[in-house]
């Protein structure tokens, strides 16, 4: 599969809480076998802005997972705003597009961790990326004052309770039970955990 994953680098989420939120994303993406002939990458994180000068697209690392995980690693935290919309918009019109390495006939999956409202509109694109059979998979975080999270947003994103996972204790909960179950969502073998790519490839068709 073509994965896309989606980071919020708002001001509201402050850099400790920037780095767990690394952390988990690195270990995740690191649990896929990262192959040109199976799983592909690709990153962006978001603010009020897009870090174009930082995204990752499915053709820079195809079969490097070393430099895929080291680039998740240094991704700067920096910023302010959370306009989710746009980084699906420019997920949409750019990252699931053929000269950024999206593949043709391959499952295009989405994942996206925030911990706040948009403040522009998602409900749209997001629809449009389910129309393209895009799989949607959102991690909301519930800040620490509480406030700021909008789960009927979340789910007009993720279009189904199945695919959204609401962090009740903040950060802390971006651990591994919360990457199970992700990875039973994404594939029917939980993401190649401890496989070679030629054992991984067996398995799926034992």
């Amino acid at each position: 599969m073509d994965l896309v994953v989606i980071l919020d680098s708002s001001s509201s989420v402050g850099l400790d809480n920037w780095n767990t939120m690394k952390s988990f994303a690195k270990r995740f993406v690191g649990s896929f076998v990262i192959a040109s002939n199976l799983a592909r990458v690709s990153v962006i994180r978001y603010n009020r802005y897009v870090d174009i000068p930082n995204r990752v697209l499915f053709r820079d690392f195809p079969d490097n997972r070393t430099g895929l995980l080291s680039h998740i690693d240094q991704l700067p935290y920096e910023g302010s705003g959370t306009k989710t919309g746009l980084a699906l918009r420019y997920t949409k019109d750019v990252l699931l597009q053929p000269i950024s390495g999206n593949r043709k006939n391959v499952k295009d999956v989405v994942l996206i961790i925030t911990d706040g409202r948009s403040q522009d509109n998602v409900t749209e694109v997001s629809q449009q990326l389910r129309d393209m059979n895009v799989l949607i998979n959102v991690i909301g975080i519930v800040p620490s004052n509480g406030r700021g999270l909008d789960a009927d947003e979340l789910l007009s994103i993720a279009g189904t309770p199945d695919h959204l996972q609401i962090a009740t204790s903040g950060f802390s909960d971006l651990n591994e039970n919360l990457m199970t179950d992700l990875s039973d969502h994404f594939c029917r073998n939980p993401c190649g955990y401890g496989l070679t790519a030629d054992a991984f490839v067996a398995s799926e068709f034992d």
